[in-house]
C-alpha cells in the first residue's frame, strides 16, 4: 500500500496514519485502543465501511521500519497475533483461517505472490530489491504465519468464539 512510486487511489488500508484525521472523526467514532498493532487498521476499515473517510490526497506517509532481525521478527509475531483480532472485528479477507487456522500455513504462497504482482504493477523498479531480500521476506512470512496459527489456536482452545458478523 505504501510503496515509492504507487499511484493516488484510495486505500481501505491506511496504515500508520491517525494523526491524518481531524479531531472530530475521533470524537464521533470508537478507536480500538485495546488492540495493538492493527487499532489504525480496524478503525480505518470501519470509517471506510461508512464512507465516512476523508483525507488529505496529498498525505504522505513515514513508517519507521525495524532495523534489526530481532526487531522485524518481534514485529511479525505481533502483526500474526494481531491479525487473528483484526479478523475477529471487521470483514477482511483471510476471516476462514480463524475457523480452519491450519489453513493459514497456505497464506505464505498467497501473500508473497500478491506482493510480487503489486510490485510489478505498481513499482516494478523495486522488484530486484524484492528478490533480494526474498531470503528476509520469506522467514517473516513464516513467522508471521506461525504466529498467526498459535494465536487462532489458542482462542478455539480457550472456547471464544470467533464472531461471523462482527460490529
Amino acid at each position: 500500500e505504501c510503496t515509492p512510486g504507487r499511484s493516488r487511489t484510495v486505500s481501505r488500508n491506511l496504515v500508520t496514519a491517525n494523526v491524518s484525521y481531524k479531531r472530530e472523526i475521533f470524537e464521533e467514532h470508537v478507536f480500538p485502543e485495546d488492540m495493538f498493532p492493527g487499532e489504525d487498521f480496524v478503525f480505518h476499515w470501519n470509517l471506510s465501511e461508512r464512507r465516512e473517510c476523508c483525507l488529505d490526497r496529498n498525505l504522505t506517509v513515514d513508517h519507521l521500519n525495524r532495523t534489526t532481525i530481532r526487531e522485524f521478527l518481534r514485529h511479525q509475531k505481533r502483526l500474526g497475533m494481531a491479525s487473528v483480532t483484526t479478523r475477529q472485528r471487521v470483514k477482511v479477507r483471510g476471516r476462514i483461517f480463524l475457523k480452519y487456522p491450519t489453513l493459514v500455513f497456505l497464506a505464505p504462497f498467497i501473500r508473497l505472490p500478491l506482493m510480487v504482482t503489486r510490485l510489478l504493477r505498481n513499482t516494478p523498479s523495486l522488484l530486484l530489491i524484492a528478490i533480494l531480500l526474498f531470503p528476509l521476506l520469506l522467514t517473516g512470512t513464516v513467522w508471521w504465519t506461525a504466529c498467526f496459527y498459535g494465536q487462532a489456536r489458542k482462542i478455539l482452545r480457550d472456547g471464544n468464539e470467533v464472531p461471523t458478523n462482527p460490529a
